[in-house]
């Protein structure tokens, strides 16, 4: 090898050298250690050793609703750090409903929890609307389809009846859209969204849930969990086209979403003519579906008025529902009331 040569192959094995020591920095820091991923916190101040905290895993919410429970005091404190035994709760895509978060909460509101139809942040300083839906008034008596044995997977023969009038032991109303249509805090603002996908199930030939909201271009999921076949007719929607396909496997899944804003649109099932379900398509995500109870919250709202819509799919048909003004104001809880009657027969 020539004494040029040598010089430059010594050069390379220098500057090799070089760069693997400072990758090795890179990677392990000064003290030569491999950073560890969940490093333990700094002693306490009397110099002994904190234990790791446990770190829970977010889980995505869906479709369902939020329940919040405002501790009473007189003269009431409507602020966030009153609200107490607050639970989140929704659909998971396995069908299964599953508990978020359970606990008092201590101010500041959580950084980042999933709620309501469409998943979106709880910011810290956030506004809150809660409230419950009230029926006056005597509903109709459920209507009742008989299922004999092994009908729709079902071993046993039973009875499915009708949800159009589901009243929890308080008087409260379910499946109750209540959503923001227009407000001073929602100009010039967009709304992107939400990437996790609601399921819409089909279980012992009965849609779950009942009535689902999602947000205008979400994506959500419709399923077949039933050993028989069904068909998804959707083709009442106005402001959106609808669609009519058949599910004929146990287990099928298909995708859908909805351009534009509507509620509600019903799904059908042409084989079973009991089997309706309501999909309410909203502009932004400030929007829910009250519980078995009649409760639901709406989180997120920005300081402003609004016009707050309150929607039954069976009560008002194809009116507009309740509409009336709201103020929220930033920090601070609002409860607001509704009731709904029964229409006359």
């Amino acid at each position: 090898m020539s004494e040029s040569n040598s010089k430059v192959a010594a050069i390379l094995a220098v500057m090799a050298f070089l760069l693997a020591a400072m990758v090795g920095l890179q990677i392990y820091g000064i003290s030569g250690r491999k950073p560890e991923s969940n490093p333990p916190p700094p002693p306490a101040a009397d110099g002994s050793a904190q234990p790791v905290p446990a770190v829970t895993p977010a889980v995505p919410g869906t479709n369902n609703w939020v329940l919040a429970v405002i501790e009473k005091t007189n003269p009431p404190d409507r602020s966030l750090a009153a609200a107490t035994n607050v639970v989140f709760r929704g659909a998971a895509p396995d069908g299964t409903v599953a508990t978020i978060a359970s606990a008092a909460v201590p101010p500041p509101v959580a950084n980042t929890v999933s709620v309501l139809a469409g998943a979106y942040s709880v910011k810290t300083g956030s506004a809150n609307l809660i409230g419950t839906v009230f029926l006056q008034g005597t509903p109709p008596a459920p209507a009742q389809q008989p299922m004999k044995e092994n009908m729709c997977g079902n071993p046993e023969p039973y009875v499915i009846k009708s949800r159009q009038y589901v009243v929890g032991t308080n008087g409260g109303l379910a499946d109750v859209f209540v959503y923001i249509k227009s407000g001073t805090g929602l100009d010039r603002r967009t709304f992107e969204p939400p990437v996790d996908k609601p399921l819409l199930d089909q279980i012992l030939c009965e849609y779950h849930p009942f009535v689902l909201g999602v947000m205008a271009g979400q994506t959500f999921i419709v399923r077949n969990s039933d050993p028989m076949i069904h068909n998804i007719n959707s083709t009442r929607a106005k402001n959106n086209q609808g669609k009519n396909f058949a599910q004929t496997a146990q287990g099928q899944v298909n995708t859908m979403s909805f351009p534009n804003p509507e509620v509600a649109i019903q799904f059908r099932c042409d084989v079973h003519p009991w089997m309706i379900a309501w999909v309410g398509v909203f502009p932004n995500p400030f929007f829910a579906v009250t519980d078995e109870s009649g409760r639901f919250a709406i989180n997120g709202l920005p300081t402003g008025r609004y016009q707050l819509v309150v929607y039954h799919p069976k009560t008002h048909g194809v009116s507009e529902g309740v509409v009336t003004e709201i103020e929220i104001t930033g920090g601070q809880v609002t409860l607001k009331d509704f009731t709904v009657p029964v229409p006359p027969k």
